[in-house]
């Protein structure tokens, strides 16, 4: 039996001062995205992010991305994001379908 064929990964930014902004991801790893307000970079982060945003709303998130074909799982560090109407807790991880708009105060990733 053949594996899911792996598709090309991407972190677009869809709504925000920063709309179309774009970051190609890597199969199998994990990405640390920080929004950055200007009170500066978010504490939760032990490590330094792979991808920083401009933010009114400072936040931290940690991506686990799928090896193959599958869906991503995220991690809110710090600060507030919604998947769809939901609000996601801080420290648990959820699982981030694709094309899923994942809101961060006024950003849409």
């Amino acid at each position: 039996m053949k594996s899911p064929r792996a598709f090309p990964l991407e972190l677009r930014v869809l709504h925000g001062d920063q709309a179309g902004a774009r970051a190609e991801l890597a199969h199998g790893g994990v990405c640390r995205v920080a929004g950055v307000a200007a009170t500066g970079m978010p504490s939760a982060l032990a490590e330094p992010p792979d991808i920083v945003l401009r933010s009114a709303a400072g936040f931290a998130l940690h991506v686990s991305l799928p090896d193959t074909a599958g869906d991503a799982v995220v991690t809110v560090l710090d600060g507030t994001a919604h998947l769809g109407e939901v609000e996601l807790p801080a420290g648990e991880p959820r699982r981030w379908r694709l094309r899923e708009p994942l809101r961060l105060g006024e950003l849409v990733l």
